[in-house]
C-alpha cells in the first residue's frame, strides 16, 4: 500500500483528497505543459472501498507505461496522482494538450453517484482556477491516426479551438480511433459544470 503524502477533506464532497503526488504510485511519463483542456474518462476497473481501486488503477497504469493526473471514486474520494500540468500519457492524441482524470467504473453502464460527480467537479474547479479551463464543453480540432497491425499509431494529435472540458470518446473519435466510448452517456457534463460553477461561489458543495 502506498501512503499518500497528504489528505483532507472538501466540505460535503463526500470523500477526500488523497496526495500521492511524489510517491512513484502513478508518475507522470514526462516534463511540465501547458493544459488547454480536460478529459473525464473510465479506467474499466472496479470500486472498491477506500483508495484500493486507486492503489490498484496506479499500478495497472503504471505497468503499462501510461499515467493520468487524476482520479475519482463513487465514494466521493480524488486522488491526485501528477499535478495537472504534467505530461501523462493517458489519452492518445490530446496528452500535450489536455489533463485529464479516471472516473472509476467498471463499465459505462454503471451508475453515477453524487458524491462520484462533486469529486470530478472539484477537479475540474482545480483545473479552472489553475490553468482557466472553464467549466464548458471544449471544441477541439480533429487529428489523425492510422493502424499498424493491431498498433494505432497516432500521425497528427488534436487542437484545441476552445477550452473546456471533453469526453475520451470525443478524443479517440477525432483521431480516427473509435476505441474509447468513456465515460458513456450516464456522465452529465451539465451537471459538471453546475457543481464546478457552485464550489466556485460556496466553496462547498
Amino acid at each position: 500500500m502506498t501512503r499518500p503524502r497528504h489528505v483532507h477533506k472538501v466540505a460535503n464532497m463526500g470523500g477526500k483528497v488523497f496526495d500521492y503526488r511524489g510517491t512513484g504510485l502513478c508518475p507522470p511519463n514526462g516534463g511540465r505543459f501547458r493544459p488547454l483542456a480536460f478529459v473525464n474518462h473510465i479506467p474499466v476497473v472496479e470500486q472498491l472501498p477506500g483508495t484500493a481501486d486507486f492503489e490498484k488503477l496506479g499500478r495497472t497504469l503504471k505497468a503499462q507505461g501510461l499515467s493520468i493526473q487524476a482520479a475519482t471514486d463513487a465514494e466521493g474520494n480524488v486522488a491526485l496522482f501528477t499535478r495537472l500540468d504534467e505530461l501523462c500519457f493517458g489519452h492518445l492524441g490530446a496528452n500535450r494538450v489536455a489533463c485529464g482524470a479516471e472516473h472509476m467504473h467498471a463499465t459505462t453502464a454503471k451508475v453515477w453517484t453524487e458524491q462520484q460527480m462533486r469529486a470530478a467537479a472539484w477537479l475540474a474547479h482545480r483545473a479552472w482556477r489553475s490553468f482557466g479551463i472553464p467549466p464548458r464543453r471544449a471544441i477541439l480540432t480533429p487529428g489523425a491516426g492510422h493502424k499498424e497491425g493491431n498498433t494505432f499509431v497516432l500521425d497528427k494529435p488534436v487542437g484545441v479551438k476552445r477550452r473546456g472540458h471533453t469526453s475520451h470518446q470525443n478524443v479517440s473519435a477525432l483521431i480516427g480511433s473509435f476505441a474509447r466510448t468513456d465515460p458513456g452517456p450516464g456522465f452529465s457534463f451539465r451537471h459538471l459544470y453546475e457543481l464546478t460553477k457552485f464550489f466556485d461561489e460556496h466553496g462547498r458543495f
